[in-house]
């Protein structure tokens, strides 16, 4: 039988559809399956337009067999039927509103909708009907936010058009369609395209842990100290040559992990023989005193200064440097002795354990509240991730272990790649969205 071309047939033209009695339905339509089981635009089309076909040929009691590939009628009917479906779905009373020519407010009112006696689609009244642009840029298709056809339309968009960002995917969405709150569907679908992520991936954040105890226990200063390096920086020698020898050197930072007390020294490279030299001369000389740059930087406070100026003076890391030995005996108390009858090596201990009292009562209770990493973020095992590292490709995906701590809460991980195992922290790693649906 010989191939008849007909003309796009839509909704209100099909046999099944029409009906004798005209009623005021109240109640929205239901989705259609297609919604829920197909994902992407262009198959959602294709799909409605193969069914139009069906429809046409049960309505030619199996007489009009249309073959070969879909027109792009065919295509421009199958979008204007699935447009149709989506705002009987979800504009069910504005579209009785504006079909009766009433003036109630609604939704809608803002967009001035009419319906298209053309295609009797919803369509976007506006302000720009004198535009020189085409009909669709000037009366977009309303569409409702959240509906996972208005999802496929943004997700073909963005693939089509090379992953463009937010504002440009914006604007090539509103050449033909007018979807509500449609900005945060586009930073949705933005967030869990994982071409996207893996051009720009997030390192992932984890629930900031519990501080250890040696962050939280009174101990003599740099009981506990942390070490770092800074720099390189130039150094210009001093010698009596008009051209002075100029060298890389090194900062050697020690840091009281309790009273955040520091430490400098300087070294001439970073060798282990250089850090040993720098870690003598630090545990040699620290209980003498503070230097000159020391001295500015241990005299921040550690908590806020009151504008009070009868409160005391805001403890500060210096107060806990000065007279008191690394490995000294434990004094008993004498805050609660008469100051008269102590003698002046108890006045110094009682100044110092008034320090450590400030301490506890001032500085320990502003360490209670997470400033940054406050939600956890569950990762299973077996996930894929992105490695942060700067000498790795942004697009290896490895695998991971977990390392839970002793809240269960995994912090630490074992990255499995190509070439080996690596243990990450796991704001290191960029951990895929692969949770959402793909495209």
């Amino acid at each position: 039988m010989e191939a008849v071309q007909l003309e796009p047939l839509f909704e209100e033209n099909l046999p099944e559809l029409k009906a004798g009695v005209v009623l005021a339905v109240t109640s929205p339509m239901e989705r259609l399956i297609i919604f829920d089981r197909v994902n992407k635009y262009d198959k959602m089309l294709r799909s409605m337009a193969y069914l139009i076909r069906f429809a046409k040929f049960i309505a030619s009691r199996k007489q009009s067999i249309i073959r070969g590939p879909l027109t792009v009628l065919e295509l421009r009917g199958a979008l204007a039927v699935t447009v149709r479906c989506v705002q009987k779905e979800t504009f069910n009373l504005e579209l009785r509103v504006i079909a009766e020519g009433g003036q109630s407010k609604h939704r809608l009112s803002g967009l001035k909708p009419f319906i298209d006696p053309q295609d009797d689609m919803l369509r976007v009244g506006g302000r720009l009907k004198n535009a020189l642009i085409p009909y669709d840029s000037r009366h977009q298709m309303l569409l409702p936010g959240g509906h996972p056809f208005v999802d496929a339309i943004v997700r073909s968009l963005h693939r089509s058009n090379l992953h463009i960002g937010q504002k440009g995917l914006l604007a090539l969405v509103r050449q033909r369609f007018w979807p509500l709150r449609v900005k945060s569907t586009i930073r949705k679908v933005i967030a869990n395209c994982i071409t996207c992520f893996r051009a720009n991936p997030l390192k992932t954040s984890q629930l900031m842990g519990d501080l250890p105890s040696y962050r939280i226990q009174p101990a003599p200063t740099f009981a506990y100290t942390g070490v770092d390096f800074a720099g390189p920086f130039l150094i210009k020698s001093h010698t009596a040559s008009r051209r002075p020898l100029i060298t890389k050197a090194y900062v050697c930072l020690f840091v009281c992990m309790l009273t955040r007390a520091i430490h400098l020294e300087l070294v001439s490279d970073l060798t282990t023989s250089a850090f040993l030299a720098a870690l003598r001369r630090f545990t040699s000389i620290w209980e003498a005193g503070v230097k000159q740059v020391e001295a500015v930087l241990n005299s921040r406070p550690l908590v806020p200064c009151s504008d009070d100026p009868c409160d005391l003076t805001a403890i500060t890391p210096a107060h806990f440097l000065i007279g008191r030995e690394m490995k000294a005996v434990t004094e008993p108390s004498y805050l609660n002795v008469k100051q008269s009858t102590l003698s002046r090596w108890q006045l110094v201990q009682t100044i110092f354990q008034h320090f450590w009292r400030r301490w506890t009562a001032e500085y320990l209770p502003e360490l209670q509240n997470r400033a940054k990493w406050t939600k956890a973020t569950p990762i299973a095992k077996g996930a894929l991730v992105l490695m942060a590292d700067q000498g790795s490709p942004p697009f290896e995906w490895p695998l991971i272990k977990l390392h839970p701590g002793k809240d269960n809460i995994c912090r630490v991980v074992t990255v499995k790649t190509s070439k080996g195992e690596y243990k990450r922290a796991i704001t290191e790693v960029c951990l895929l969205p692969l949770d959402s649906k793909p495209d």
